[in-house]
Formats: structure tokens, sequence, C-alpha cells
């Protein structure tokens, strides 16, 4: 017995501590990946923004107006922002480098996992060679490069988004890494909304409540400058994009400019799809599909969002994982062809066969340049037809948020019951 006993508790151990097996692969990743990119003026040039926005919030001087050299770009998030990315300011650039990246690919491996895990798949060396494997090919995927080669911050958000929409339903906790996902860029804020329509009221004021914090600490930091941006800066959108038509940009606004339709009509459709893309994230959450709902509202926030930079779309990762684990689990051919279209989308990346600054003249390039944004249309008319039944047991998740009331679990779509034969 006490044998036994031991070799349980090992098996626990190995179990709990296996998942740290996966740090020298992000260092190595973080290497080639670094070793890939193109030493250049653009190479990694958001991480070097966040370098000197971190070192001028931390020394007084005015990050939104930062004057680097030979860049005109300066810091376009909230002050919380330039607080949490001082320790930054001191590194060497190629040490800040590597260190960035291979917090990328733990954020990666650590997405991917939370996932799964969130979907009732167990710990164990399987899993941990299927993350393993799946951050490698996530460098052929063009959203995570484009991640990469920016130095970009979308995945440690999307990570803290995740990993405080998948708590249990009661803790404290839930809703604070929404808001300060917000604190430092705001359009994570579509969750509170998210969290209100959904009437799960107490997440919501936790997150306005660590949002507020936010706000305060970056007038603690640096008052007038905060004052600047809470009143001017946050208005002015062409800081962050000079040519919204540029198919980098994977927004329904960038797709209504190179249709050469201005910012009115763009404020009445994202109006509408907001509408509508809310009441599909309600109606998914109130039938079970939790996870689901809340992958509903991250495309969404990348839809509505006036810019949607490539790397934002780093949220396909979980949908992607998502769709491989139903996949698996209930060996059902749409879910199969959900993470096909997807992966192909990313590898094959059509938008990026265009110019950087020029408008698609004909509905091929038109068709290349909105890539992102057609599969994101697309994830939320698929979604919309799987809120109309309940999760099975092959795509039911296995910790829900809120305990619903008990549904059914019927047999898997296509095969009839015993009872429907008898």
């Amino acid at each position: 017995m006490n044998q036994m006993h031991t070799s349980e508790s090992r098996k626990t151990a190995v179990l709990r501590f296996s998942p740290l097996l996966l740090i020298p692969l992000a260092v190595g990743l973080a290497v080639v990946a670094r070793l890939w990119i193109a030493a250049g003026r653009w190479t990694m040039i958001d991480l070097k923004i966040f370098q000197y926005s971190g070192l001028a919030t931390w020394t007084g001087a005015d990050p939104y107006h930062l004057g680097m050299e030979g860049v005109q770009y300066s810091m376009t998030y909230p002050p919380f922002a330039g607080v949490l990315l001082g320790p930054l300011a001191p590194l060497p650039e190629e040490v800040a480098r590597i260190l960035w990246l291979t917090g990328i690919f733990l954020a990666l491996q650590a997405t991917v996992w939370l996932v799964a895990r969130r979907l009732g798949v167990a710990p164990g060396t399987r899993l941990l060679l299927v993350v393993a494997a799946a951050s490698a090919a996530l460098l052929l995927f063009d959203p995570v490069w484009s991640e990469l080669f920016a130095g970009q911050v979308n995945t440690f958000l999307m990570l803290v988004i995740l990993a405080d929409l998948c708590r249990r339903s009661g803790s404290r906790w839930r809703g604070v890494g929404i808001g300060l996902a917000t604190g430092f860029k705001l359009i994570p804020g579509l969750f509170i909304v998210y969290f209100a329509v959904t009437r799960q009221f107490r997440e919501m004021w936790t997150a306005l409540a660590a949002f507020a914090a936010t706000v305060a600490v970056g007038f603690v930091a640096m008052p007038g400058h905060a004052w600047s941006y809470w009143t001017e800066y946050v208005w002015q959108t062409d800081r962050m994009m000079w040519f919204f038509g540029t198919p980098r940009n994977q927004s329904l606004r960038a797709t209504l400019e190179r249709f050469g339709l201005g910012a009115g009509v763009w404020l009445v459709v994202a109006a509408v799809v907001l509408v509508l893309g809310m009441l599909l994230c309600v109606r998914l959450y109130r039938r079970g599909w939790e996870l689901e709902s809340g992958l509903a509202c991250a495309l969404l926030m990348l839809l509505v969002s006036p810019v949607s930079w490539v790397e934002y779309w780093v949220w396909l990762v979980p949908v992607l994982t998502l769709a491989a684990v139903y996949a698996v689990r209930s060996r059902a051919w749409p879910w199969a062809a959900v993470w096909v279209v997807i992966a192909a989308a990313g590898v094959v990346a059509p938008y990026t066969w265009l110019d950087f600054n020029a408008l698609p003249d004909d509905l091929l390039s038109h068709l290349q340049a909105d890539t992102l944004v057609l599969l994101g249309v697309g994830l939320l008319a698929a979604a919309a037809a799987l809120g109309t039944r309940p999760p099975t047991a092959a795509t039911a998740s296995c910790a829900p948020a809120r305990p619903w009331p008990a549904r059914d679990r019927g047999p898997r779509p296509g095969r009839r019951s015993a009872r429907s034969r008898s």
C-alpha cells in the first residue's frame, strides 16, 4: 500500500513539474526566431518602442513624444503600460529581444495547454509533446510570426484574458486579469461588456475596479502625461495608423477603407456587428459553450476595433487548439475542416502578397487583403450555428465558468441513439 502511494505521489510530482520542460524549448525557439528575423529598421520595432516608453515613464519624460532616431512612432497605450514596461529600459537590445521572444513562446505554450486542459484533456506526456510541437509549428503561422517580428505584446494579453475567463465561477480574482489587460491596451475592455451582457456582474465590477486601479497608477506615475492621454491622445486614431487600408490591418474598418468607404460607414457597420456579436456571445454562454463564447468575443473585438494588425490575430491560436481537440475527440469532419481553414489562412497568409501601402483593385486582391476579416466573420457564423444546440459529451468543457442547469449531452451528430433505433 505504501509503495503504491509513493508511486502515485511521484507520478503526481512528475505531472506537476513536467510543463517546466517547455522552458528550454521556448528559449531554443526564441533563438531560432531571432536568427530568422532579418536585421533592419523595423526589426522588433514595437519592442524598441516599449523600451523607450518604459524609460521615458520611469525618468519623467514624455512617452507619447519619444522622438526615437529614425522612427516616428511613440507609445499609444495608456500610462499604465509605460509603468509596466519600465524594467525593459536598462536591458541591452539583444538581451531584451531574446527574453521577449522567449516570453512569447512560453505564452503560446501556456495558451495551448490552458485551452486543452479547459476542454478536459488529461495532463501528461502526450499533451506535453503536442504543446511542444504546436509551439514550434506556430513559427509558420503568420499572425504569430508577425507578433515575433514586431516584438508585440498581444500573446501575453491573450494569455492573461484566457486565464481570467477559465477561472471557476465564484473566484474573487475572476475579472482582475481583464481589467489589467484593459489598462494596458484598451481594446480588451470589450470583455468587460461581455461580462455585463452575459450577466456576470461580479466579474464585471471586479474588472472595472482593476481597470480603475490601472488608471490611478498611471496618474500617480505621470499625472501630466496621463491627463494628456485620457483627454487628447486616446481619441487620436492616427497615432496608431496613418493608412487604415493597408492589408496588414485586418479589421472591418480596414475592409471598408479598401472599398473607399469612410469612418462614418464604419461606425454604423461596427455598431451593428457589435450588437449581433454580443447577442451571439450571450446565446453561446447560455447554451453551455462558455469557452467558445469568450473566444467569439475575442474575434468580435478584432473585427470592430479600428486597428487590428495581423499580429492581433494570435487569438486564432486558442481557436485552433479548440478545433483540434474537438476534431480528435468527436471525429467529426466539420471540426477538422475548421482547423484546416484556420491553419491554411494563417500559413498561406494571402494578404502578405500585397504591397503594404497599396489598395486592392480587383476582387481577388480584395479577398486576399481581407483574409482574416473574412475568416473571423466565417468563424462567428459557424459559432451561431453551434449556438443552436447544447454541447455533447465530445464537445463539453470540463470546468464550466458558471453552473448552468443540467444539459442534454446527447449522441454525437450523425449517430442515432439506441432509443431512436428501437
